[in-house]
């Protein structure tokens, strides 16, 4: 009898080793074949953008981390951008991995790869000297471990802590995704009663934090922003609208916003002509980017006024949201249907149109690429207006049946989509529209999808739900 026990028990533990090791190498082989699809694709974006010096230099107002990681690959001697691709392809495998764990249809799976893998925009950031070249792969770890949470242990919850404070730590906009992250760990773990395991992924966040904090503050004495500049974008797109009164700000600043209120009445009314949403919101973004860096330096002001204002920027804005809070939704929306654009200006803008508005300035406004031609582009915004009705659609349908039909949804379904309709909204609110900040959650847009078809068509038996994953 004993030995039979034995037997069985080492019979287990060997075809336990020998699935592990047909994981490993499963994942192994994958990662491979995905690095391979993404260093042979075209490259849309050029190794050194416009903004890559801020990243490696510790400016004071970006986070340290991809600074840091730089430095140590620079130290080392390792190629940095070869790094990032491993990283990338290793991403999208775990995540492969992870849907497959959450017995999502292996055709299912499939597609959600080859959506990532063929967007070469979406790609081209592993090859380039920017925080996106990392910031993507941390959401797709974060992403995965969130699927397979409910199933771990104390080193995977740490790991999952330093994934979800390197989102934190390497990019401003990164608590948007971060903080979510953690909301649902934190739920997981209580809904298992193991507080421990929430307390476990904190102290990884924690240690990620204080290096970067540590690093950023030996190079720095205190934090910056661009936030000022955000604001001064918007101040000055909205000085340009029909509803604005400038007796409503202080009187050192009658001067710039005149000549602001000026400029900008004359875009806002070549962008109300404009019936086509996307290229609407195409330009407007582009506008906007006008008004944050390059109108000050146009104006004929004196320099200290203009350092005034310029300190001024929070009660500018508040004077904004009190006076003209619906000129700042209606850029904000703007915005929010801008991110889904893949470049509306190339592909419907006539270049026939004469008195376009600083004209040259918008040629500034955007950073190089190396676009495909006009074809792929069309299809390109095509699949993105996709994409941007499904996510409308996966919204609508979650709102309906958790607060008027009452039915239990997705647990994973709801978080993913919660988490993407919160990061859009939470740029467009506090920044500008370009597809390049809807990368970031292009993967969970796809695995949203996915999941959804899975539940509706592929589950194998509907009428029971896991509880761990619905609500």
């Amino acid at each position: 009898m004993k030995k039979n026990i034995f037997l069985t028990t080492a019979f287990l533990k060997i075809k336990n080793i020998k699935n592990e090791l047909e994981t490993f190498g499963f994942i192994i082989f994958s990662t491979f074949l995905i690095f391979l699809v993404i260093t042979i694709s075209p490259q849309l974006l050029f190794e050194i953008q416009p903004d890559s010096n801020d990243y490696i230099i510790n400016n004071g107002t970006r986070k340290s981390l991809y600074a840091l990681i730089h430095i140590l690959f620079e130290k080392f001697e390792f190629d940095l951008i070869f790094a990032q691709k491993v990283i990338l392809s290793f991403s999208i495998t775990f995540l492969y991995y992870a849907l497959r764990k959450n017995e999502i249809n292996l055709f299912l799976s499939l597609i959600y790869v080859i959506a990532v893998i063929s967007n070469i925009y979406y790609t081209s950031y592993s090859k380039t000297i920017l925080t996106e070249s990392l910031f993507f792969s941390f959401i797709n770890f974060g992403a995965g471990m969130i699927l397979l949470y409910a199933k771990n242990n104390k080193i995977f919850f740490f790991l999952s802590g330093i994934i979800f404070g390197s989102i934190l730590a390497i990019k401003s906009v990164g608590p948007a995704i971060a903080i979510p992250f953690l909301f649902i760990s934190f739920y997981l773990s209580m809904k298992k009663k193991d507080i421990k395991s929430f307390l476990i992924v904190l102290s990884g966040v924690m240690l990620i934090i204080i290096i970067e904090s540590s690093y950023f503050y030996s190079k720095n004495s205190y934090r910056d922003s661009v936030f000022p500049a955000v604001i001064l974008g918007k101040v000055f797109i909205i000085s340009g609208s029909d509803n604005f009164d400038i007796e409503n700000f202080p009187e050192y600043s009658k001067e710039i916003l005149e000549e602001s209120s000026e400029t900008f009445k004359k875009v806002n009314k070549f962008l109300n002509k404009i019936r086509n949403p996307m290229l609407k919101a195409d330009l407007a973004a582009d506008y906007e980017v006008i008004a944050q860096y390059q109108f000050l330096r146009t104006i004929k002001s004196d320099d200290n006024l203009v350092k005034k204002f310029q300190s001024d920027t929070n009660n500018l804005l508040l004077i904004i949201i009190s006076n003209n809070f619906f000129d700042y939704l209606k850029i904000s929306f703007t915005h929010y249907l801008g991110m889904w654009s893949t470049g509306a200006k190339f592909i419907f803008l006539d270049n026939n149109i004469t008195q376009i508005p600083l004209a040259s300035e918008l040629n500034n406004a955007s950073g190089p690429m190396n676009l495909p031609n006009f074809k792929v582009l069309t299809v390109a915004q095509i699949f993105f207006l996709f994409l941007l009705l499904a996510l409308t659609f996966l919204s609508f349908i979650i709102l309906v049946n958790i607060f008027i039909k009452k039915k239990k949804v997705n647990l994973f379904l709801i978080f993913f989509v919660s988490l993407i309709q919160t990061y859009i909204l939470a740029v467009s609110f506090t920044n500008i529209a370009t597809i390049r900040y809807l990368m970031p959650v292009y993967p969970l847009i796809i695995i949203s999808i996915v999941i959804f078809i899975n539940n509706q068509f592929f589950k194998i038996n509907k009428k029971e739900e896991i509880s761990n994953d619905s609500i």
